[in-house]
């Protein structure tokens, strides 16, 4: 991310990022102050995985395809496996603490045993937390900003309900709903 925010010739798509992301508050405070670091996670994984650059790509496909830091093959295919990944709302399926979880996605139906320590002393069968599943190293992990979940088991109606709503979720979408509540 730092290579997008010093290099001037991504001057143009990083004010565009500002404006989408946080709109009305990006043109009157010109570059936003964030409000926590909760804000500013939901920004810097929006901006690395789902914003797209004036030439098409997101910051993580250009980083790959142009190799800017000029990282060692393996160094670089540690980022080329990221830009396998999903976010989406999910429910805990199965969780082995300080080891890792089964989870799936409430929109899509897709599931994912991933690796994870931190994230599952704070969750349990049946939770609702939104996030990012990555590859990492050939296996499953959260990857991205930290989350939040909702201490709340998840009933088939709303399961229905995520079921039908259209279009993807990403991290701009659960920063409104966040800081709007």
């Amino acid at each position: 991310q730092e290579y997008f925010f010093i290099a001037s010739e991504w001057r143009a798509d990083i004010e565009r990022a500002f404006a989408e992301f946080f709109g009305e508050r990006a043109i009157r405070e010109k570059l936003p102050v964030l409000k926590d670091e909760q804000e500013e996670g939901f920004f810097n994984e929006w901006f690395v995985y789902d914003f797209k650059l004036s030439n098409g790509r997101t910051p993580l496909e250009e980083f790959v395809e142009t190799n800017p830091a000029f990282f060692s093959a393996d160094s670089l295919n540690v980022y080329r496996d990221l830009l396998e990944n999903e976010y989406g709302s999910w429910e805990v399926m199965d969780l082995r603490k300080e080891e890792g979880m089964t989870i799936t996605n409430l929109l899509t139906g897709h599931t994912y045993d991933v690796l994870e320590r931190s994230g599952t002393r704070n969750l349990s069968k049946g939770n609702l937390f939104f996030a990012r599943v990555g590859r990492v190293n050939g296996h499953w992990e959260l990857v991205g900003s930290n989350s939040f979940a909702f201490d709340v088991k998840v009933d088939q109606g709303f399961r229905d309900y995520i079921r039908k709503t259209t279009g993807g979720l990403n991290p701009k979408m659960v920063h409104e709903i966040y800081y709007s509540s």
